[in-house]
């Protein structure tokens, strides 16, 4: 039995009031069958339906500072420092992605890994999974958990901050060409 796996059961198990256990039954299958672009939940304030959440690694992120609706938003989830440090993809625990609309957009992934999570966040404009860079220059928005210096990745003590919930605001290098 996974260790995920025998915390929901003891969640479930615990003493609560009656109909407790199959609101949070139904709550795991719902987070269970839900599509990968589902839009986000409302914040959760139920301490028994957080705790299930944080079992099950299901992480939301508000992404601020859209600047369009072309593409997609994806965030990665990183819960180890050298791949934090790397950005690299193969080291994420979570991913996940939704449509882009300009202002806000909220994504909801699942980690595998054991939070706190360190967030990298990008709006891929062309779709193309990847984040497209000029000169060594982003040419997309992009964002990291915990930054205070907008363009920077924070060591990964300070990017490790996000849990159930979290947030970013993108970033846009300006286009030197427009100048």
């Amino acid at each position: 039995m996974t260790r995920r796996l025998a915390l929901v059961l003891a969640l479930l198990a615990g003493p609560a009031r009656a109909g407790a256990a199959d609101d949070l039954l139904d709550l795991y299958e719902a987070v269970e069958s839900a599509p990968a672009a589902a839009p986000a939940p409302a914040p959760v304030h139920d301490p028994r339906a957080r705790a299930v959440l944080e079992a099950l690694a299901i992480v939301t992120v508000r992404i601020d500072g859209v600047r369009s609706a072309r593409g997609s938003v994806r965030v990665l989830a990183f819960d180890d420092a050298d791949a934090w440090r790397t950005l690299d993809p193969a080291g994420a625990v979570g991913f996940g992605s939704a449509a882009a609309r300009e202002g806000a957009v909220d994504v909801t992934l699942r980690a595998d890994g054991t939070g706190p999570y360190a967030l990298f966040a990008f709006h891929d404009e062309n779709d193309d999974e990847k984040l497209d860079r000029a000169g060594g220059r982003p040419r997309e928005g992009y964002a990291f958990s915990g930054a205070i210096e907008p363009f920077l990745a924070p060591p990964f003590a300070r990017a490790a901050e996000v849990g159930v919930e979290g947030g970013v605001r993108l970033h846009y290098l300006p286009d030197p060409r427009r100048r």
